[in-house]
């Protein structure tokens, strides 16, 4: 026999049905216990009360309030509301029929959104009975019958071998990493990480650890719903902080990444509610599964300050370069085409490579001669020397 421990306010719809569907299919009697006093078997637990062979609870605690609600815990659209309610009312109709149980208080939670307390489950005829602890509960389950495979069977529970199973140290790291919001802060410290990195190239430390937060928030994500277009939003987010540091602009980019970071962290997990956008046809009705506010303001906040000190960094840099530049005269010196320049291209003066473009667009083959005439900002005017043996 086992023995299930509940105290929960819900979970996902799939997750929850799994779990009816192996307890359903069990050989061995499944007991579900909402246990300790103040506990609750609300949404997804009155499923697996429900399911099981037999279902009990400690005094002051609950069960029921089932109804469908968005990830946010507010009211479905009718339709969506309609649909997801009649596939999770039928499920709870079968369960009560397979377990003998008040099928019609058992549609109320998902209806009327209806909560019983312990004693009210009793009355109902939504539980067997009532126990104040587990060495109460096994004494009045000695002597129940209950049906396996279509054959009755009689639980002998006196002086019992008790082995409690609780989950792994793994189990717990990974329900820890399966908080919305812890892996979504796993993600902005592994995405600022190696942001650093890649700004201050060589530190290394930034860019592994940045890299483990990022695995750590994969490692998490494989047991959230994760939502493909939040995931497409921060993909578009990389590739956007990408394309700003590679050729600098005036942070249109970067700025653009940012919102895309948290666009894609309100919709990543589980399924929205936002007609106009694909995906939001099939609800998940037990699960509140969604990112604090407060975590994607601050989450916003750390990554536009980095950000925008970069961005000025990059024109206070470009500026004074340009200074710089304006203050040599480079004009007469020679250097040779390190690309064809048709007419723009690269080449080497004073042992500096320099972007550069040819008087009156002439084409300059590469590796040829070549004297500067003017200097335009970081920009080198050149034109092709007749002279072979000047450099």
């Amino acid at each position: 026999m086992i023995i299930i421990t509940l105290d929960t306010p819900g979970g996902a719809y799939d997750s929850t049905r799994k779990i009816v569907e192996d307890i359903l299919a069990s050989k061995v009697p499944i007991v579900s216990y909402v246990y300790p006093s103040g506990a609750q078997a609300a949404s997804a637990g009155t499923f697996i009360l429900s399911a099981s062979h037999i279902a009990a609870m400690a005094p002051t605690t609950n069960m029921g309030a089932a109804t469908p609600v968005t990830l946010q815990g507010e009211d479905l659209p009718d339709t969506l509301k309609s649909k997801a309610s009649q596939d999770a009312a039928a499920l709870l109709r079968e369960l009560g029929k397979a377990r003998k149980r008040n099928i019609e208080a058992l549609e109320a939670t998902i209806f009327d959104s209806k909560a019983y307390s312990s004693t009210e489950s009793i009355e109902n005829n939504l539980i067997d009975f009532i126990a104040d602890d587990v060495p109460e509960l096994i004494k009045s389950i000695n002597g129940m019958e209950i049906t396996i495979d279509s054959q009755s069977t009689k639980l002998k529970s006196i002086n019992p071998k008790i082995e409690t199973s609780k989950m792994t140290l793994q189990e717990n790291f990974l329900n820890f990493l399966a908080d919305p919001n812890i892996l979504f802060v796993l993600l902005i410290l592994g995405a600022l990480l190696i942001f650093v990195e890649f700004i201050f190239t060589g530190l290394i430390v930034p860019g592994i650890a940045g890299a483990i937060f990022l695995v750590l928030a994969f490692l998490g994500s494989t047991n959230l719903p994760v939502n493909f277009i939040g995931l497409g939003f921060l993909i578009l987010a990389a590739v956007l902080m990408y394309v700003e540091f590679s050729a600098p602009g005036i942070g249109i980019a970067a700025f653009g990444s940012i919102s895309s970071f948290l666009i894609g962290g309100i919709l990543l997990f589980g399924n929205h509610n936002i007609p106009f956008l694909p995906g939001a046809v099939e609800p998940s009705p037990f699960l509140n599964s969604h990112i604090n506010i407060w975590i994607l303001i601050s989450s916003g906040i750390l990554l536009v300050i980095p950000t925008t000190w970069t961005i000025w960094d990059i024109k206070r840099a470009q500026k004074s370069k340009k200074h710089l530049v304006r203050n040599i005269d480079l004009s007469g010196e020679t250097g040779v085409a390190k690309t064809i320049l048709d007419p723009r291209g690269t080449v080497l003066v004073q042992s500096e490579l320099w972007s550069a473009e040819t008087d009156n667009n002439q084409t300059i083959e590469k590796d040829s001669n070549i004297i500067v005439s003017d200097v335009d900002g970081l920009t080198l005017k050149v034109f092709k020397s007749d002279n072979d043996d000047i450099i």
